[in-house]
């Protein structure tokens, strides 16, 4: 597929964690098998253009390198008018043509009525929160409702851009939600305050280990008293639980069970926690391991098939035997003393939740585009 990607603002993913997100995103989209070029504003810079004499500065096209496919990037200087980047974006001659982050409604408008191809859009974050009885409001839903009579699908990362979406008139039909099994946007967006704690999540239900894990923390206590286990979960089995609050009896303080918690609150665990412990025995997919890995959180985990699919042993976390309380404290006492080992498996494991989330964001917004496009050649014919 030749896919055009529009963002209509100075996009610096150099010194911008969100811009180095949608970066990434486009990156794997290229490994994807597409071919992409990028239209973006960017700061002045000697390969750039300048205005002189007072005449209209034009683009360029860098082509830079990222393996294993190549991204046209087309650098368009601060000044470049709406006009011509309509014109070039018309002449790319593009399968599908997707706006992120778009604020130019007039942009949106005057590509909506020559509608080269099919038009996906990202909105900007922040214009569903215009005041609800307002003039600017009325005026940008009636602007919004009428520039994007033409455009294909609006894409919503979470469930607020969607609801916005509704509540801006656009119709249910015309969205998609973009849903991720991790979120390594906000996880690796996190600011680290770590403290002697150790956190688990998952239901309380025997195949979660959680027995060996308080078995473990008892001697991990023993060794650093001032560790605390948060272990976070809903109750799936009544007598299981019930075994594991007898099982920690006087120990309350230090093994805690929260319950389910809000997301605000889990997320200050996951930026407080110096370790990520998953004592599975029984596991499918295992993938918090990946949003703990995005934190910047070592990891110790069962070796059983649904969690050492995502974890090279040393490297990017720590495997051990399923159903061994011993190993298990072995392994968090010696990286409790190792503040090496944790940075290295920290780097790696960072690295490791990355390519799985960008790798399942480009196959689903692959899937997505392929569908777009092919019902729009179907209508045409």
């Amino acid at each position: 597929m030749n896919i055009s990607i529009c963002i209509p603002k100075f996009f610096m993913p150099a010194s911008n964690p969100d811009d180095q997100h949608l970066f990434q995103a486009l990156e794997a989209l290229g490994r994807s098998g597409m071919d992409i070029t990028l239209f973006t504003f960017a700061p002045q810079e000697p390969s750039l253009p300048h205005v002189l004499n007072g005449e209209e500065p034009q683009s360029t096209v860098r082509t830079r390198q990222y393996l294993p496919r190549r991204i046209r990037i087309r650098s368009l200087p601060e000044q470049y008018h709406c006009r011509t980047l309509l014109h070039d974006l018309l002449n790319q001659h593009a399968d599908l043509i997707h706006f992120f982050d778009f604020t130019q409604l007039s942009l949106l408008w005057a590509l909506t009525r020559k509608k080269p191809c099919p038009l996906v859009v990202t909105p900007a974050a922040g214009q569903e929160l215009l005041p609800p009885f307002s003039l600017l409001r009325k005026t940008f839903c009636s602007l919004m409702v009428y520039c994007t009579s033409n455009v294909s699908c609006f894409l919503a990362d979470t469930p607020e851009k969607r609801k916005g979406l509704i509540e801006l008139g656009i119709a249910k039909e015309k969205i998609a939600h973009l849903v991720m099994n991790t979120n390594y946007p906000a996880m690796s967006s996190l600011t680290r305050q770590e403290e002697p704690v150790i956190l688990t999540i998952g239901r309380y239900d025997p195949g979660k280990g959680l027995h060996i894990l308080v078995d473990a923390a008892a001697e991990v206590l023993d060794h650093h008293p001032e560790t605390i286990f948060y272990v976070v979960g809903t109750i799936h089995d009544n007598a299981y639980y019930r075994q594991l609050r007898k099982k920690i009896r006087g120990q309350e303080e230090r093994i805690r069970f929260t319950g389910p918690l809000q997301q605000e609150d889990l997320l200050k665990l996951f930026s407080r926690a110096q370790l990520f412990v998953l004592p599975s025995v029984n596991d499918p997919r295992g993938l918090i391991i990946l949003d703990a890995m995005a934190a910047g959180i070592p990891v110790v985990a069962s070796r059983i098939e649904g969690l050492s699919s995502l974890i090279v042993d040393g490297e990017d976390g720590v495997l051990v035997p399923p159903g061994d309380a011993s190993s298990l404290s072995t392994a968090i006492l010696d990286l409790l003393e190792n503040g090496d080992k944790r940075t290295s498996l920290v780097q790696k494991g960072r690295q490791t939740a990355a390519n799985c989330y960008w790798k399942s964001y480009a196959e689903t917004v692959s899937a997505l585009y392929q569908r777009i496009i092919e019902h729009e050649h179907q209508s045409v014919h």
